[in-house]
């Protein structure tokens, strides 16, 4: 029979209750060349497939070894995972965990996720990073572990505000603390390292530096993480980002990160317990330093995984409901503010509480989960259909997937959220108006009307500017490096004209400008906004097409001048022509949703922009 799990250990003690050894007659080649075998093809699949084929391969050669079948494939995995490590430049002594499993073999670290797929299948995989799961209890030395082979640590969340796409997924995953990025130790004074620095002056970098900054690096997770992103995350002693003693933190969040080390809860003691969530069970092989676990492994070798029970029934549910209200609730732009109170949904979220995902009711003192709610659990079901799509392309067959879930993955998306449209950057070619925003075409008022009404404007409608400043150039320089940090510290491809968007609460905003500057923000919104968003684009030749805003009012503050950069300028339709106002740092521009607008190419420089906005 085959096991649920395959567990093949690289060194264990087997009792010695008589034991069979390989003759010459059962099988005729000796067990050193067949360990040779295994090790050159470093191809598990074929390995488990010849173990399969002789009843001799499941005896041992001596009472005190494991079945030859274990050790060869053993012997597969551990080429496979070297050949791995070696194509991500990732040291084995690096992920070695050994050490730290307890005296019952319960591991306190371990290798997992995609990383582990690829030393199952015998693959390497481009687009993949390396994971590490570990108990908040052995994290010091994991971190410590890191630092001496060559590792620092780069951040350690995905963004402050994400709508549960990053870091604060945690709301819905009840054994995850955070996650952190780690990356390559450049050497001393090393300009050339890999960063994702905005700053040329940055990229130089100091181990000295980075030690003292590893010295604070609990104190800026738990500062950031109270102010930008609504989440209470619990600060206990075993929760502090350090190494063991003697042992430096070197910590430069301008470096780029390419391996995750997920830190589990306080209450979690076994590091195979972060992958219980794993809804593709294949996911959930690991390597603990000296045992490989391989659920399903008849499926496993064979490119096929099964999914987790309670997230395939909750999957089930979405999608059965999905196929009957989509038409419906999701006509035109879906409200997922509403989400959570329709009816439909109800058994939805009964089935993601069955399936162990947490549903917070209140993430602050001042903002009750419920306005958030229904994006997180948005963002939580999109992912997992989109994860879905990903290995199914990479031709993994989940062989109890029902066939509706791939169109509900072409349907569902992440950007799905119903965040307010600030504007899209791009060429725009066949759109109405765009060779007035990217040539020297000024149109007459008659072709301006024309374009109102083509888009779907008013003719009209007004928009106010103001080049007196509402907000002072300390607060926008202070906006600028946390746009610039949060634009460092994420995983948007860094390429040339990046076009970065965040969101941040009410709350953390008054903490960086102060609450008198935003008193004033309010006072000059009429009524009032539920969104924040703060933008930093880098200059790439495009524009934003002319349209009308999703959100009913908007008031944007340019957080440098307009002269600072070419191009980028506000343009407003009106009965009275185009109108480009003069944006310089710190003033504000205010209109409501029935205006058309767009911007004009940004040739060059960084344009930095606050956008405070009513949705509804």
């Amino acid at each position: 029979p085959v096991p649920a799990v395959l567990a093949v250990p690289t060194a264990v003690a087997v009792p010695a209750v008589a034991p069979v050894v390989v003759s010459a007659a059962l099988w005729p080649l000796p067990f050193n060349c067949l360990s040779s075998i295994a090790k050159f093809s470093g191809n598990p699949p074929s390995i488990y497939c010849l173990c399969m084929t002789s009843a001799a391969l499941h005896s041992r050669t001596a009472q005190d070894e494991p079945v030859v079948a274990t050790r060869l494939l053993r012997d597969a995995l551990m080429s496979s995972l070297l050949r791995v490590l070696t194509y991500h430049k990732i040291p084995f002594p690096a992920v070695s965990f050994g050490s730290m499993r307890s005296v019952d073999g319960t591991p306190g670290a371990v290798l997992s996720g995609s990383t582990m797929v690829q030393v199952v299948l015998g693959e390497v995989w481009k687009d993949s990073d390396v994971d590490i799961f570990c108990t908040a209890s052995a994290s010091p030395a994991v971190r410590t572990q890191l630092v001496q082979n060559g590792f620092s640590l780069a951040r350690m969340h995905d963004n402050y505000e994400d709508s549960g796409n990053g870091m604060t997924a945690f709301l819905l995953e009840t054994m995850v603390h955070h996650v952190e990025g780690w990356a390559d130790t450049p050497k001393e004074n090393d300009r050339n390292c890999e960063t994702d620095s905005l700053d040329s002056d940055d990229t130089e970098f100091d181990f000295a530096r980075s030690c003292r900054h590893g010295k604070g690096a609990s104190k800026h997770f738990y500062r950031n993480l109270s102010e930008y992103i609504p989440v209470k995350v619990p600060r206990t002693a075993d929760q502090e980002i350090q190494t063991l003693p003697n042992t430096p933190l070197s910590y430069d969040y301008n470096l780029k990160d390419r391996l995750d080390l997920v830190i589990g809860k306080s209450g979690c003691k076994d590091a195979r317990g972060l992958l219980q969530s794993f809804d593709i069970l294949l996911c959930a092989a690991s390597y603990d330093g000296v045992v490989f676990h391989t659920p399903h492994p008849h499926l496993a070798f064979c490119r096929k995984s099964k999914l987790e029970p309670a997230r395939l029934v909750m999957m089930k549910t979405f999608a059965n409901v999905w196929k009957k209200e989509k038409a419906n609730f999701f006509r035109g732009r879906p409200d997922l503010d509403s989400l959570v109170a329709a009816p439909w949904f109800k058994s939805v979220e009964t089935a993601m509480k069955n399936a162990g995902v947490k549903v917070g009711k209140k993430v602050t003192q001042t903002t009750p989960m419920e306005d958030m709610l229904g994006r997180y659990y948005w963002n939580f079901l999109a992912r997992l259909f989109q994860r879905h799509k990903k290995y199914a392309a990479r031709n993994i067959e989940l062989v109890d997937a029902p066939a509706g879930f791939k169109t509900i993955a072409r349907e569902v998306h992440v950007d799905n959220i119903p965040q307010a449209d600030i504007g899209v950057f791009g060429h725009h070619l066949d759109t109405h108006g765009v060779t007035y925003l990217s040539t020297n075409v000024l149109p007459g008022t008659k072709d301006v009307a024309q374009l109102i009404r083509q888009v779907g404007g008013n003719l009209g409608a007004m928009f106010k500017s103001s080049e007196c400043s509402v907000m002072g150039a300390a607060q926008c320089i202070k906006l600028i490096r946390y746009l610039d940090e949060q634009y460092a510290a994420s995983r948007i491809n860094k390429t040339e004209g990046a076009d970065f968007k965040c969101t941040i609460t009410r709350t953390a905003l008054a903490a960086m400008i102060g609450y008198e500057c935003m008193g004033n923000l309010c006072d000059l919104f009429p009524g009032d906004f539920n969104e924040i968003k703060m933008r930093r684009c880098d200059a790439h030749g495009k524009c934003v097409n002319f349209h009308t805003d999703v959100s009913l009012r908007t008031l944007q503050v340019p957080l440098n001048s307009d002269d600072e950069y070419e191009g980028g300028r506000l343009v407003y339709a009106t009965s009275k022509g185009l109108k480009m106002p003069s944006r310089p740092m710190g003033s504000y521009t205010l209109h409501d949703a029935s205006i058309v607008h767009g911007v004009t190419p940004l040739s060059m420089g960084i344009r930095y922009g606050l956008f405070l906005m009513a949705t509804h």
